[in-house]
C-alpha cells in the first residue's frame, strides 16, 4: 500500500508511508519499550530516463564507488517505527555505468572480528567497496564474504548481515 500511495519514484514517500503504519499497528507510543519495533531500511528507485538512482533511507545508506573513490547517500538517524517521527527525504545520484551502487545493514559494519574484536567499520567497508567496485558483481560478492568471514574469525556473528549491490 505504501508504494501505491506514494509512488515507486518515490522512496522517502514509501518510507514516510511504512513508517506510519508501522506505528498504526503496533501502536509504538503506548507499547512496551522492551518489544523491538523498529526497522531499518533503504529503498533505490532506477529512473533509467533521467539516468539517475533516487534513494531514502532510515538508517541505511546508498554507497557507491566507480573504483578510484568512494561516495554516499546517507540514510535519515531514524529507523522506521522509532519513538522520534523522522522526515525522510530522496537524494539523488548520476547512474553512470562506472559506478557500482551498494546497500547494507548495520550487521555488516558492527560485525566484530580482528584482534581486538572491533566492528568491522565504515573505514574497512569503503576501502572494501573501491578496492573491488570494478570487478563483476559475482566476483565482488565473493571477495566481500571473503573479506568479512576472515576479519570475524572465530567471533560471533552478532546481527543479521545484508549487501546488495547493482550496476547498468
Amino acid at each position: 500500500a505504501a508504494i501505491d500511495e506514494a509512488g515507486a519514484g518515490d522512496p522517502a514517500g514509501v518510507l514516510a508511508r511504512a513508517d506510519h503504519a508501522m506505528r498504526t499497528m503496533l501502536d509504538t507510543d503506548s507499547g512496551p519499550r522492551d518489544v523491538a519495533t523498529m526497522m531499518d531500511a533503504g529503498l533505490a528507485y532506477i529512473d533509467f530516463g533521467a539516468r539517475q538512482v533516487i534513494f531514502s533511507g532510515a538508517k541505511i545508506a546508498l554507497y557507491w564507488s566507480d573504483g578510484d573513490a568512494v561516495e554516499q547517500i546517507k540514510g535519515a538517524r531514524r529507523s522506521l517505527g522509532d519513538r522520534k517521527v523522522c522526515a525522510y527525504e530522496n537524494a539523488a545520484a548520476d547512474l553512470l555505468p562506472t559506478r557500482t551502487f551498494y546497500l547494507a545493514t548495520d550487521g555488516f559494519f558492527d560485525q566484530a572480528g580482528g584482534e581486538h574484536g572491533f566492528g568491522f567499520g565504515n573505514a574497512r567497508f569503503t576501502d572494501m567497496l573501491r578496492r573491488h567496485a570494478r570487478l563483476p558483481l559475482a566476483e565482488q560478492s565473493a571477495a566481500f564474504a571473503s573479506i568479512l568471514a576472515e576479519y570475524q574469525g572465530s567471533h560471533p556473528q552478532r546481527d543479521d548481515i545484508t549487501i546488495v549491490c547493482f550496476r547498468f
